[in-house]
């Protein structure tokens, strides 16, 4: 199978706003870092002899053992088992990352963490993705306290509770973890399942639904109803997505423009004076057009766009 080159997985870091951390010359790994994760992500330098076959691309925290399975759940995402060492990836340049004996023997313990690899951008992503989802403060376990808040209205709650002397029982507790789980597990969910969502668009479109340009890496699966509104049956119906090219995701997002009944485009008069400099015009419509779309559409005209 053949994975993404290292500098493309550079990039993909990059465009979802990771920031390299210290001066890569001097590393044995490249660090990386997010606003919304916890650890570091690395990328392993290019290994200069042939021993392997293929050089690990991405490196995360050990921390997220548990979900290895969930994270293997995501098509086009593979382990890289090198040599006798098939569980880890070791490496002194992972420092931010825990320490264990690479061999029983070993005297001395070496960083270590878990190796990714990447068939496609759209892996890639959603891999990234659902990082971010797992180890969000929102979601995150019991692991260091009994009953941690997780939003304002359960920490007055639980300050209120304290206040008043009021002891949380075993199955206070209890009933919160299984709720937390609940919610992770869907949040997971939804986050593979938003990669199966593109890979449907794809297959409905063959491209971006108003130019046809069908360079995947420049396609965004766009919701018509937008996926914070919709209910879990509209978030996944093809007939609510369009795949479009950046500048018209962008601009149908912001309701700039949306598309009549037929299909063919309406822009907002926000737009219209820069519009040519970004490509949308008059002429512009949808390649096709399912009874389906339709309800999509209006719901759209009459909450999302500006005229």
């Amino acid at each position: 199978m053949n994975y993404l080159p290292r500098n493309e997985v550079i990039n993909t870091l990059i465009k979802k706003k990771f920031y390299l951390v210290g001066n890569p010359e001097r590393t044995k790994a490249t660090q990386y870092r997010h606003n919304n994760l916890r650890d570091s992500v690395y990328v392993k330098k290019p290994n200069n002899s042939n021993r392997y076959k293929i050089s690990t691309h991405l490196v995360i925290s050990p921390e997220f053992e548990k979900h290895l399975d969930k994270i293997l759940e995501i098509p086009g995402v593979s382990r890289l088992k090198v040599g006798k060492i098939s569980e880890y990836r070791y490496n002194t340049g992972y420092t931010t990352f825990p320490k264990r004996k690479k061999e029983p023997e070993n005297v001395s313990e070496t960083n270590y963490g878990f190796d990714f690899a990447f068939s496609n951008n759209t892996s890639l992503n959603t891999f990234l993705d659902l990082l971010i989802t797992l180890d969000n403060s929102h979601i995150s376990t019991f692991s260091n306290h009994a009953l941690a808040p997780h939003n304002k209205n359960e920490k007055q709650s639980i300050d209120k509770a304290n206040s008043s002397n009021t002891i949380l029982n075993s199955e206070t507790i209890e009933s919160s973890i299984s709720v937390i789980d609940t919610e992770r597990e869907a949040l997971i969910k939804a986050c593979i399942g938003q990669n199966s969502y593109r890979e449907a668009l794809l297959n409905f479109w063959g491209g971006c639904a108003v130019t046809g340009c069908d360079e995947p890496d420049m396609l965004r699966a766009s919701h018509i109803k937008p996926w914070k509104i919709a209910n879990a049956t509209e978030r996944l119906d093809k007939f609510n997505g369009l795949l479009l090219t950046p500048n018209l995701d962008v601009a149908f997002d912001q309701g700039l423009r949306t598309f009549s009944s037929d299909g063919t485009i309406c822009i907002s008069s926000r737009l219209k004076r820069v519009g040519h400099s970004l490509g949308i015009h008059e002429g512009l419509c949808l390649k096709k057009l399912g009874k389906q779309h339709i309800a999509y559409l209006e719901w759209h005209r009459i909450n999302i766009f500006k005229e």
